[in-house]
């Protein structure tokens, strides 16, 4: 092996460089749909905004910061303010419907023309409006999952029990909503008091280690 120098393949630094760029350029869309027997479809946040979801990068957009699966793990402090700025956020996230965006790559799908939907959302609209082969890439927020016990609930009872255990905090911050806030993962940029937020628990095992 001496002498033989080994280099990696020499791809483009973003996939940009090699994929064609359609952007707002319909019949081009057109001839590419054509043209394929069936597509591997992949959508993000902008394909929700008509859904009146905020995306992550739109001009007057909050800055995105996370809470981080280690340290909602680790901290009460980080998963109070996690489900905090959840219950909140969610209150608006729920009463939001799939739009025509959804609709399309569902008829896609039924037209046969699809070999599947990978999304990044969490909205769960693809699924909503009957579409079936779908990779949820960051969850559902609609259900809950322990960490335990592995057990699947909806959202919506668990969001009215929380709303119940934390009534003083829930009426005190609902004055202050505003939808420039919300997220694009359903959950609100506020700093407020989360050390009294009383915590969600499986219904099954009493666990506090839930999440969507």
């Amino acid at each position: 092996m001496m002498g033989i120098k080994l280099r990696p393949p020499a791809f483009p630094t973003f996939p940009t460089d090699y994929i064609p760029q359609y952007g707002t350029n319909i019949e081009a869309l057109q001839e590419l749909y054509r043209g394929v027997e069936r597509m591997l479809i992949i959508t993000g946040a902008g394909l929700s905004t008509d859904s009146g979801i905020p995306d992550y990068r739109s001009p007057g957009r909050p800055p995105s910061n996370p809470v981080l699966y280690h340290n909602f793990l680790s901290s009460l402090d980080v998963r109070r303010r996690y489900w905090g700025r959840g219950l909140m956020g969610y209150s608006k996230f729920s009463t939001t419907r799939p739009n025509e965006g959804h609709k399309l790559v569902s008829a896609m799908e039924k037209a046969g023309k699809t070999r599947g939907i990978i999304t990044q959302n969490v909205d769960g609209y693809h699924q909503a409006v009957g579409t079936k082969r779908v990779l949820e890439l960051h969850g559902n927020l609609h259900h809950v999952r322990c960490l335990d016990c592995e057990f699947l609930a909806p959202r919506a009872p668990l969001q009215d029990k929380m709303i119940k255990e934390n009534q003083d905090f829930y009426h005190q911050y609902s004055t202050e909503y505003n939808e420039k806030k919300m997220k694009a993962d359903g959950d609100m940029e506020l700093n407020f008091d989360f050390s009294s937020f009383v915590l969600p628990r499986c219904e099954k095992c009493d666990s506090i280690n839930v999440k969507p």
